[in-house]
């Protein structure tokens, strides 16, 4: 059994191209730019916020955990001497 073409032997064949278009994007204006740069900008100065937050109890915490109680000498060293004046 052998293979008969349906298309005779000297005719030339042409190719169908297909080609696929994308749905058209949608547009960006200036106003979506801006949105964009000002929720980057808040969420920036959230994240600092926070930071200096975290930041500021930490040194607190050290500061009242490694902190040295006064002694009397200290304490007397550190007297004013406020007497009131005689007129």
């Amino acid at each position: 059994m052998s293979f008969q073409p349906t298309v005779p032997p000297n005719t030339p064949l042409t190719p169908i191209i297909v080609q696929q278009v994308d749905a058209p994007t949608e547009e960006i204006g200036v106003i979506d730019i801006l949105v964009g740069s000002l929720g980057i900008t808040g969420l920036l100065l959230l994240a600092s916020a926070l930071l200096g937050l975290v930041a500021a109890a930490v040194i607190f915490w050290l500061r009242r955990r490694f902190a040295e109680e006064p002694d009397a000498a200290s304490l007397a060293s550190a007297q004013l001497n406020l007497t009131p004046h005689k007129k």
